[in-house]
């Protein structure tokens, strides 16, 4: 019985997915620029089987962006903290039955919540990008391959045999801010100080646009980014800034974001919602190559000094390191404002 009985679900695990599918569960709980790249491949699920329900579990506040995508339903889950967060979890998940759960997070906070949930399939990472075991919590991985994140999320749709076709099609609310039409978007801080360019990078750069350009400048930022905005605005003039600091939700910074000329940023996920909206892009990176985790589409966009990061802080090489993060105090000197006005004044001729 026993050697039937897993002949069984060892022909289960192995039928192809088909039309029949009637429900799936995405879990991606963070960061905004990881949930940001998870929307194609939403999108390809909702073509390929329109009728079926499909449920986002997703954290504050980026559920704000799961909210943009229509025909969905979004489920806010408390990031868990404590056992007794996983308690309250578990009460809550268990409600829920999938046909497929597709596991977009590897790390074991999120493992675990997966065997909370029912579901027919779960799909998880290759045993490479699949951290902290995640291997135990699912029953099927995703092919490995060297590629940009995005596409890394995509193989979750290639399983289910969808399209190839890569759009975000996204409902962003009318700007209601009271801005010029010709603007560029500047988001200065990156959620990590290393990735953040300096302020007097900033100043520089924003004096070389009032000077010799006809726009205007909006910063941007989350609640916690005044500190660097208020330093940088002490140094400018301030008659062409208009600060939208702290003053915007996610679906109000992608409206801004949509009607920017350019909108640059460093290596953070505000630089992939300026992408998902469809504007001009000036990524700055230094901690991971932009083949990797960039702008999609716009790479060549970016300021990439990757390799030289490697080269510099731990005399390694490109070829031999594909995902190791630079993590050095001041390694972002290493973008020039030079660099990165020219980069503007070629994508806005």
């Amino acid at each position: 019985n026993c050697q039937f009985h897993n002949r069984t679900c060892m022909m289960s695990l192995m039928e192809p997915y088909n039309t029949k599918i009637e429900s799936i569960g995405v879990m991606r709980l963070s960061a905004l620029g990881d949930v940001v790249w998870t929307i194609p491949m939403v999108n390809k699920l909702k073509r390929k089987y329109p009728n079926a329900k499909i449920v986002y579990f997703c954290s504050a506040p980026f559920d704000q962006v799961i909210s943009m995508v229509s025909g969905i339903e979004v489920v806010l889950l408390k990031k868990p903290r404590s056992f007794f967060d996983y308690i309250e979890l578990k009460k809550e998940l268990s409600f829920y039955e999938f046909d497929i759960l597709l596991c977009t997070q590897a790390n074991l906070r999120v493992n675990l919540l997966y065997s909370f949930i029912n579901a027919k399939r779960k799909i998880g990472f290759d045993k490479i990008r699949g951290r902290d075991l995640q291997f135990l919590f699912i029953d099927k991985k995703i092919d490995f391959a060297k590629e940009h994140s995005l596409e890394a999320f995509n193989r979750f749709a290639k399983e289910l045999n969808c399209d190839d076709i890569i759009d975000y099609q996204l409902d962003v609310p009318e700007n209601n801010f009271e801005l010029d039409e010709s603007y560029i978007a500047i988001h200065p801080k990156a959620s990590a100080a290393n990735r953040t360019w300096s302020i007097r990078s900033y100043i520089e750069l924003i004096t070389k646009i009032q000077n010799e350009m006809n726009y205007n400048v909006v910063l941007t930022g989350g609640p916690g980014d005044e500190d660097i905005v208020d330093q940088i605005l002490k140094k400018i003039d301030q008659q062409t800034i208009i600060n939208l600091c702290g003053k915007t939700s996610i679906p109000q910074l992608a409206s801004v974001f949509k009607s920017a000329s350019v909108v640059i940023a460093c290596d953070s996920g505000p630089i992939h919602l300026a992408n998902a909206v469809g504007s001009k892009v000036i990524g700055l990176y230094v901690s991971l190559p932009t083949y990797y985790t960039g702008p999609y589409g716009q790479e060549e966009n970016c300021i990439d000094m990757y390799e030289e990061g490697l080269k510099n802080y731990y005399q390694l090489s490109v070829e031999d390191n594909w995902r190791k993060r630079v993590k050095v105090d001041g390694m972002m000197n290493l973008i020039k404002v030079e660099d990165v006005f020219l980069k503007l004044k070629n994508i806005l001729s």
